[in-house]
């Protein structure tokens, strides 16, 4: 399903390569909470070197609008089609963050400085590696070859639908507290009723529907780290809200899947 290139020693194959053996690292360190990001609940109020939520989050996105395109600055030809599609879905992915961030979170904490450098790097990466495997690796043979064939309407339909559902579930979130609250409160509507962290599972939909529309093994990769990723914090998270919620988690709440995880 996934075109897979002969592996050629450059940066951009040894990084996917790092991400591909490093990706269950990110379950294990964030379900143990061993090396959990520092946003959202997770954020440590002590520490000194620390943003206000909603500046942190907002710089771990905007230059992921932007990556995927710096690779084709200085081309002469025309940019396919196929490529337009597969940079533009990625900077609607964040630049759908940075409105969330703006325009549709309330925020009354602080993220860790450590945090926002690292997820800034993690998501910029990513993007720009993708617009490099499609503006280096993606030529016009390839385009015509049998080995790549991306599924655009499959994939388009899935990311819609797990950018959707994580859109209702930030909007759950963002309605939970009313003006001038600050403690947590255990969300129940949506997906909410099964899961803890629907809104991480319509991200990781997205994802996969991205890869789909992309079509090469390094989309699968930054997909499959992102799933190990969501999926370690989900885990955290139900784990956090039992510790302080106890008898309000319902039994049988799962983190992630309904019924399944």
């Amino acid at each position: 399903m996934f075109y897979l290139p002969e592996f050629n020693g450059s940066v951009a194959h040894w990084i996917l390569a790092v991400y591909l053996v490093s990706s269950p690292m990110f379950f294990v360190s964030e379900a143990t909470g061993s090396m959990s990001f520092g946003y959202s609940k997770f954020a440590d109020r002590k520490k000194a070197r620390a943003l206000p939520s909603r500046l942190g989050m907002f710089i771990i996105y905007f230059p992921a609008v932007f990556a995927f395109w710096l690779p084709a600055i200085g081309r002469d030809a025309p940019i396919p089609g196929w490529h337009a599609l597969a940079g533009a879905l990625m900077s609607a992915h964040f630049a759908k963050r940075c409105l969330e961030v703006l325009f549709v979170h309330r925020y009354s904490g602080v993220m860790n400085l450590g945090s926002v450098a690292m997820i800034c790097t993690l998501y910029t990466t990513v993007s720009g590696l993708m617009g490099w495997i499609a503006f280096h690796e993606i030529d016009a043979t390839v385009l015509s070859s049998g080995d790549f064939t991306p599924k655009l309407r499959l994939g388009l339909v899935v990311w819609g639908l797990g950018t959707a559902i994580n859109f209702w579930h930030h909007r759950i979130l963002a309605n939970l507290r009313k003006p001038g609250e600050t403690g947590y409160v255990l969300p129940k509507r949506g997906l909410f009723r099964f899961v803890a962290c629907p809104h991480y599972l319509g991200e990781i939909i997205a994802w996969w529907g991205y890869s789909i529309v992309f079509c090469h093994v390094g989309a699968a990769i930054a997909s499959l780290a992102m799933t190990f990723y969501l999926a370690g914090r989900a885990h955290n998270t139900v784990k956090w809200y039992r510790e302080r919620l106890g008898d309000q988690v319902p039994k049988g709440w799962r983190r992630l899947v309904p019924f399944v995880y």
